[in-house]
């Protein structure tokens, strides 16, 4: 495509430019985990099916992005409102987008659409996309506020949005950010078959140094407060207190460690902390119980790991979790913050090993026909296709 004069169907032509030329400009935020994997997904889904796609976003996570193969620019995009670092990153990424005559921007989380957006529009790109990740109604009453106005700005300025999950949809409407015919729900997907072939879970186990003969409960999160982290650990707390003990192991590193480590030992709960982890499938072979105590949540790609992965599921009816695990069906649904309604559910999941085998299996049927990569990158590139045309750029010389 390069030194192509390209046909649109508006009648208009494309400029002739040396630079190469990418379909999507996926944009990003600083971040870790869940956003970070979904992109890594979406990028992977794309460049199979022939889609020209360039990422951008801030070290040292474009650097991450790299070192798997991709096309990248570094754009330093931060949360906050330091305007001057702001109309910088909306210049840079409105260049990266003329130069390299981007179709699609897909900016992905509230801090990166409020550049992103004015970006596209400065440049003239066909379509912006935002994917709403989480709720914008986090933290602090006057941090609520600020993550609302953030989304209404930027909002304004895409052509469509993703939800990654009905609830967040729903949410999203209710807070009149944006119009319902330019809202749609993509789920979360993985990729089912890096999870599905368990670890041995007793040479894990014994290599983490688990004190044999104990069960063991399991989360991989950041440990922040939306996590519910703590609630968790007062769990653990009780299921001792009653007489059946378990060993907690949390994957995961965040502002909160310390204090967990040290209510943990407070509490008398045996638990070991692995920190930041990058193999996820290994250590979910080596649970007896995968739990996800969060107090809000968009779709948590590490609960459809787990239940990929087979493992029996313990979650907080909170976000899009309920849109995967169904209670009584998939796994455990239990309200948020309420140590004694997991401490509960877990005994079940403990005490019943032939339910909680059932549910495991029905969790994992349900990941391989809804919540799969394949399925989100097909319905990405539909909502594309869509806003495209709807836009009157019909045919860019573009694959999807």
């Amino acid at each position: 495509m390069v030194g192509q004069t390209i046909k649109m169907n508006n009648g208009k032509e494309a400029p002739n430019q040396a630079a190469a030329r990418f379909d999507v400009l996926h944009v990003i935020r600083p971040a870790a985990g869940g956003m970070k994997n979904h992109l890594r997904a979406l990028l992977r889904g794309m460049a199979r099916k022939g889609v020209r796609v360039l990422a951008a976003g801030p070290e040292p996570l474009v650097s991450a992005l790299r070192e798997d193969g991709f096309a990248v620019r570094a754009v330093e995009i931060e949360p906050g409102f330091r305007v001057e670092r702001q109309l910088a990153a909306v210049w840079r990424l409105a260049r990266l987008a003329r130069e390299h005559r981007v179709a699609v921007l897909h900016t992905h989380g509230a801090a990166a659409a409020l550049v992103a957006c004015p970006a596209a529009r400065l440049a003239g790109v066909p379509v912006a996309i935002v994917t709403a990740h989480g709720s914008p109604r986090l933290g602090s009453p006057w941090r609520q506020r600020a993550g609302v106005a953030a989304q209404r700005a930027a909002l304004r300025l895409a052509d469509r949005v993703i939800a990654v999950a009905d609830c967040l949809r729903a949410e999203l409407l209710t807070l009149g950010l944006a119009q319902p015919e330019r809202v749609v729900t993509v789920h979360n997907g993985i990729a089912p078959a890096g999870f599905e072939a368990r670890a041995d879970g007793a040479a894990l186990r014994a290599a983490l140094g688990l004190p044999p003969g104990r069960p063991v409960i399991g989360i991989v999160a950041r440990l922040a407060p939306q996590k519910g982290v703590e609630h968790l650990v007062r769990a653990l707390a009780q299921l001792d207190r009653d007489g059946r003990g378990a060993t907690l192991l949390v994957a995961g590193d965040g502002p909160l460690r310390d204090r967990l480590e040290n209510e943990a030992r407070e509490l008398g709960v045996v638990a070991v902390f692995l920190g930041y982890r990058g193999d996820v499938a290994e250590i979910l072979g080596a649970l007896d119980v995968f739990v996800l105590p969060s107090v809000t949540e968009g779709l948590p790609l590490v609960v459809l790991e787990a239940m990929a992965a087979g493992c029996p599921v313990v979650a907080t009816r909170v976000g899009g979790i309920p849109e995967a695990v169904r209670d009584g069906e998939t796994g455990w649904l239990v309200p948020p913050a309420d140590p004694d309604a997991l401490a509960r559910a877990i005994h079940h999941a403990l005490g019943d090993r032939a339910r909680a085998a059932a549910y495991a299996a029905a969790g994992r049927e349900r990941v391989r026909r809804l919540f799969t990569a394949e399925r989100m990158v097909e319905k990405t590139l539909a909502v594309y296709r869509e806003a495209l045309l709807a836009a009157g750029f019909g045919e860019l010389g573009i694959v999807f």
